[in-house]
């Protein structure tokens, strides 16, 4: 009998490699969607929050830095929104804790 064995190389760029690396970048898409609605979502439901002036209080305020999260088909990098909330003296301010990014 023969025994045939594939080289690391060809392993490494072969179709695991290319569907791995699809995977990531789908699920890189869908981590962003997801936040990115989330953010949406809370700065929807705080929209009645205004100022004397009539602007909003909660508001989208740019994004944080670029950090890389662990998940099941390796290592993603997400970039969160930032959120702001303006209001001044209040007791409790409003913060935002996305349930998909920690």
């Amino acid at each position: 009998m023969e025994q045939v064995t594939a080289k690391t190389e060809t392993l490494a760029s072969g179709p695991r490699d290319v569907l791995g690396e699809l995977l990531k970048k789908g699920a890189q898409e869908m981590l962003a969607q997801a936040v990115e609605a989330e953010v949406a979502a809370y700065i929807a439901a705080h929209a009645d929050l205004r100022d004397d002036s009539g602007h909003r209080l909660v508001v989208r305020n740019g994004y944080k830095d670029e950090r890389e999260i662990q998940t099941g088909v390796g290592s993603l990098k997400i970039k969160q929104p930032r959120v702001d909330d303006r209001r001044v003296g209040a007791r409790k301010r409003i913060t935002l804790s996305s349930s998909g990014v920690r």
